[in-house]
């Protein structure tokens, strides 16, 4: 299948880089997902039926030929008949001098039954006029086709946004995992400190309880840092049907600066492209009423009192011999052939074909119902991705900012640190607030990936 090729081509690339730090792109993995994905299998699966359902309608418009031949053994057949002329003019009592001169030799009547019987029959029938039935058909099975493929891309498209946010997220959570384990040293350091202090009588208990507590909240906060990476590498894992995946495979970095710096004034006023008919989602709705509507046009050319005309010939041969081959063939008149007009038309049926046909035109009216529902989830989903992105954008910037004053407050902490006019626990916090400042932001990098490949699959 599609896998093959490539699947061999990335072995042989990782045999022959062998130990060395090659990774998976983002492309690699995209590439890996659209042969491998087993929901992606199962689309194509799919395709391939809709496809021989559509040579099955086109071969509606050829003839059928039916053939059937038998042959039959006869253990006991009938003997032949026959009688002596003898026996028959002697019994009438002629005239003097007109009693007729015989052989005596018998006469057969009956020549007897062989003891084999052949049987051939050949029958085809050809549609003459179907009301238009045949080439609808076939023209809703291409569309089914056409669906079924769109429906393919439409999956493809789904999953790549889905692989590109799961990247992001992976790598983001990556940052906030170091800035966790960092926060962790220095929130130690301190229980360190401040267990000095308390030994000293310099502090009270309640705050080296709270500098524990201040501990088990950032381990607490790294398992579930951990848990949130290993569910990203389960996802990863099967949309890409790599089982063996690790993070430490994956080369990706994500594009902040394209993401924090998208115009989303400008996205507002382009938000009727996404309804375009040329969009996967909508072309494959489109496609849908067409099918729905082929459909009603069939159910109503089947409606009562609509015949289908057909034409049948049949063609036979019985006899105790192959065709042909027996002895005066041409005398014995074991062949047969007809030829027939075939009307077919359902007269009543208690009202079932006009349910049917009410059942298709609500089908199509379902459909096009289908379509503005998804117009109106695609516009809600967009606006709102957009004014997440926004106000997300906004909070990006903030904590830039606020890491930038961080870093101005450990600069003058760790001065007077070392100018021995200010206390190591000072500048641990600043460090703690500034680790804690970079994990909100990494958090909220998360979201603006989410919300702005989120746009970008819209569009």
């Amino acid at each position: 299948m599609r896998r093959t090729h490539k699947q061999i081509w990335l072995i042989i690339v990782l045999l022959c880089l062998g130990g060395s730090s090659w990774a998976y792109s983002q492309e690699d993995l995209i590439d890996i997902m659209l042969r491998q994905n087993s929901d992606l299998t199962t689309k194509e699966y799919t395709v391939t039926k809709s496809m021989l359902a559509a040579k099955s309608a086109r071969a509606e418009r050829y003839p059928t030929i039916d053939g059937e031949v038998s042959a039959t053994y006869i253990g006991n057949p009938k003997p032949p008949i026959s009688v002596y002329s003898n026996d028959i003019l002697g019994g009438i009592d002629w005239p003097p001098g007109m009693e007729p001169q015989t052989s005596g030799d018998p006469i057969e009547l009956y020549e007897g039954q062989e003891s084999t019987y052949y049987q051939f029959n050949l029958s085809v029938t050809q549609p003459i006029y179907t009301w238009g039935k045949i080439s609808d058909s076939i023209d809703l099975h291409d569309r089914n086709v056409t669906i079924r493929q769109l429906d393919a891309q439409l999956l493809e498209e789904e999953l790549t946004t889905r692989l590109v946010i799961l990247l992001d997220t992976q790598s983001h959570l990556e940052e906030i995992e170091k800035a966790l384990a960092e926060q962790l040293l220095l929130c130690k350091r301190l229980m360190t400190i401040t267990e000095q202090n308390y030994a000293n009588g310099f502090i009270l208990k309640e705050e080296v309880l709270s500098t524990g507590m201040r501990v088990q909240e950032v381990v607490l906060a790294t398992s579930r840092i951990a848990s949130q990476q290993q569910m990203v590498l389960f996802d990863l894992q099967h949309l890409t049907g790599l089982p063996e995946l690790q993070h430490a495979e994956i080369n990706y970095t994500p594009d902040t600066q394209k993401m924090l710096t998208a115009d989303t004034g400008k996205l507002d006023e382009t938000e009727n492209v996404v309804f375009s008919d040329e969009k996967t989602l909508f072309e494959m709705l489109n496609g849908s009423i067409a099918v729905r509507t082929i459909a009603a046009k069939i159910a109503g050319n089947s409606v009562y009192w609509k015949p289908d005309l057909a034409l049948r010939i049949d063609l036979g041969y019985s006899g105790p011999r192959f065709p042909f081959i027996e002895t005066d063939w041409c005398r014995k008149n074991d062949y047969s052939f007809n030829a027939t007009i075939a009307v077919n038309a359902v007269i009543w049926d208690g009202g079932k074909k006009l349910v049917d046909i009410s059942e298709k035109n609500l089908s199509v009216q379902q459909a096009i119902h289908d379509k503005q529902q998804a117009r109106d989830r695609v516009l809600y989903t967009y606006r709102s991705a957009v004014n997440q992105l926004a106000i997300l954008q906004q909070t990006a910037h903030y904590y830039e900012e606020k890491m930038q004053h961080d870093r101005e407050i450990i600069a003058f902490r760790k001065q007077q640190f070392e100018n021995g006019v200010g206390p190591e626990t000072d500048l641990i916090l600043a460090r703690i607030d500034l680790y804690a400042d970079q994990i909100v932001y990494q958090q909220t990098l998360i979201t603006v990936g989410k919300e702005y490949y989120t746009i970008e699959s819209l569009r």
